[in-house]
């Protein structure tokens, strides 16, 4: 069995990767860390990372300058599972993590209501319906039916943020989503996605990257935008997509969550203002009239309800 080992790779500047082994680590700036990380705004003892039964869990050891797992806080001594793509903050430093050895158990979740079947649908039915089957999770009997305007609203700002990150002019990224929409709208009656061939997340950002470096061909000498650091820097091209990946997988459990949750308005307010702008206490308690551990219980019930849809998007979508 090969050695589990927690890789979190900085996330938008220059630093150290950080390699984390064992059942317990300590990360903090202190010399007796076993992680240090000589940065002012992380504690002598910022956080605690623990390799337990269905993986990686990290805990906040009482940070002065705070924790954090996908823009969501932890408050001291809360543990969240990590999984590979989460973006990890520790202070003002943030991680993307990856993880390398046999993989790791995962948590059972709750069921979501059972989709309904729109039963059979010829090709000339997509084209009248404008919709797409999209066979995201391998072993799924039925295919997704989904609109093209939901696959559009899903999908475009992805593709349009992984542009604009990998240097393409403004003037050219509505092309570039333009294009590979296009591209996908033109194979509906017949698209028939493979997951053996890998998970939707990597067919996406092959179609994307094809359609940036289409644009290329025809504007060469027009443009800045060269593709071949793609090419030259594999990692670095695969850390942007998964970063404009999760952006979007964060605002659609946020959505999914509060669809489908009765959760008062109030308690939604102490989640964003505490929970993910880091709002201090006292502050949110006098601006919302809620007591301090009424808002920590609402922000630790809508995290763990957000992590749980983001899980689910995750397993069928990759």
């Amino acid at each position: 069995m090969s050695e589990h080992v927690l890789k979190l790779e900085p996330d938008g500047w220059d630093g150290d990767i950080l390699l984390i082994t064992g059942l317990r680590s300590t990360v903090g700036r202190g010399s007796d860390s076993d992680v240090m990380v000589a940065e002012p705004s992380i504690s002598r003892e910022h956080a605690v990372v623990h390799l337990a039964e269905k993986g990686w869990e990290l805990e906040d050891a009482g940070s002065s300058q705070g924790t954090g797992v996908n823009w969501m806080r932890l408050d001291k001594g809360e543990r969240v599972r990590l999984d590979k793509g989460d973006r990890v903050e520790f202070g003002g430093m943030a991680y993307m993590v990856e993880l390398d050895g046999d993989p790791l158990p995962r948590p059972e979740l709750p069921p979501r209501p059972k989709r309904i079947s729109h039963g059979s649908v010829s090709a000339a039915e997509f084209k009248t319906r404008g919709t797409l089957l999209l066979r995201l999770k391998e072993g799924d009997t039925e295919a997704r039916e989904v609109s093209w305007e939901d696959f559009y609203k899903v999908y475009s700002p992805i593709i349009a943020g992984f542009a604009r990150r990998s240097g393409c002019p403004g003037s050219e990224i509505d092309d570039i989503v333009h294009e590979v929409m296009a591209g996908f709208f033109k194979a509906a009656h017949r698209f028939e996605y493979d997951p053996k061939m890998g998970r939707f997340r990597g067919y996406l950002k092959t179609a994307t990257l094809n359609a940036m470096r289409q644009r290329y061909r025809k504007n060469r000498g027009k443009t800045t935008f060269d593709p071949a650091w793609m090419e030259q820097q594999p990692h670095r091209t695969e850390t942007l997509w998964a970063r404009e990946w999760l952006g979007q997988l964060i605002v659609r459990a946020l959505d999914a969550v509060r669809a489908g949750t009765s959760i008062e308005q109030r308690s939604w307010d102490a989640f964003e203002l505490y929970g993910r702008r880091n709002v201090p206490i006292e502050e949110v308690s006098e601006r919302l009239d809620m007591a301090p551990t009424a808002i920590r219980k609402a922000k630790s019930r809508i995290s763990q309800l957000v992590r749980d849809e983001i899980e689910r998007l995750r397993l069928e979508e990759g």
